[in-house]
């Protein structure tokens, strides 16, 4: 009976169970110590069977330096077929969904608790955008799971573990990321670490597992590197620009003239009405190859 009130909570909840035995459960995660015996599946995890995965977590109480670090290094992976994992928490978590979805990256969230108790409640519309663009949301969990401090870090080996490498980009030394870290070490997970000012208490972690050992992480080639991936230094090959508009084309090219651009100079150059203008400018910074500087420019991401 207990059983079937479950399949009807999974119905009504549109989630899927995929058993150890399945073949779209992840191989990688079956060798992790204590692996799951089934995954609550929103989206495609099938996807994470492909690809390249790399978890990306840091402090919920993230710093601008921090998500500014995670946004550059995810925008130098648009074009290689590279899977953000992360826990859907708020501040870095957050951070490495969101610039993965700008930058057409897949990106797969585990979260600590069943799916009708979703925590936390604020990131439950970035859940569905994450399913949307073909990523997956995932939980050990049974559907009706009310949040718990243990749950979250246990969640954690499975976040390392599904990974080929973790990179940290803030975490005080006592954190759930660190334990992240302990779990990727065990799990013989390459271990990547931004490097921050020693006087600032969410940097003490990350400094640390540099000093004990973990690769320093100054840009995405240095992740490209250790992931085994070649460097691309052709902007035109990434595979966003193929799916560029002419208008988008255009705009893109004045780059090359200048790397710092006005809404006017690329209105003169372009021939382009303003409104079609500030709509692909738009487009081209949602999906992290442009953003805006001050005074109404623009500048080139990579």
């Amino acid at each position: 009976m207990l059983v079937e009130k479950e399949y009807e909570f999974i119905r009504k909840a549109n989630v899927d169970i995929i058993l150890k035995t399945d073949p779209k459960y992840p191989p990688i995660l079956k060798e992790i110590y204590r692996a799951p015996l089934g995954l609550y599946v929103k989206g495609d995890i099938d996807t994470f069977n492909q690809g390249t995965n790399i978890a990306i977590i840091g402090s919920r109480k993230a710093s601008a330096y921090g998500k500014l670090a995670c946004e550059k290094i995810i925008n130098g992976f648009c074009g290689y077929n590279i899977n953000v994992v992360s826990g859907l928490g708020i501040g870095i978590d957050s951070c490495a969904h969101v610039s993965a979805l700008k930058n057409n990256l897949k990106t797969l969230a585990f979260i600590g608790s069943g799916f009708n108790f979703f925590y936390p409640s604020a990131n439950k519309v970035l859940s569905e955008k994450i399913i949307e663009c073909g990523g997956a949301i995932v939980s050990e969990y049974p559907i009706n799971t009310k949040p718990e401090k243990y749950y979250f870090v246990a969640r954690n080996r499975l976040i390392s573990g599904i990974s080929k490498a973790v990179l940290i980009v803030e975490a005080r030394e006592k954190s759930g990321t660190m334990i992240t870290a302990k779990f990727a070490e065990e799990q013989n997970r390459d271990i990547l670490a931004i490097p921050n000012t020693i006087f600032d208490q969410n940097s003490q972690g990350t400094n640390r597992l540099i000093k004990d050992g973990a690769t320093l992480i100054r840009s995405s080639d240095d992740v490209l590197q250790e992931l085994g991936l070649d460097k691309k230094t052709d902007f035109s090959e990434n595979l966003f620009c193929q799916k560029l508009s002419e208008n988008q084309r255009k705009i893109l090219a004045l780059f090359d003239e200048s790397n710092h651009l006005d809404v006017d100079f690329i209105c003169e150059k372009t021939s382009l009405d303003i409104s079609e203008i500030m709509a692909e400018l738009t487009i081209l910074e949602l999906e992290g190859i442009i953003k805006q500087t001050e005074n109404n420019c623009y500048t080139k991401t990579s």
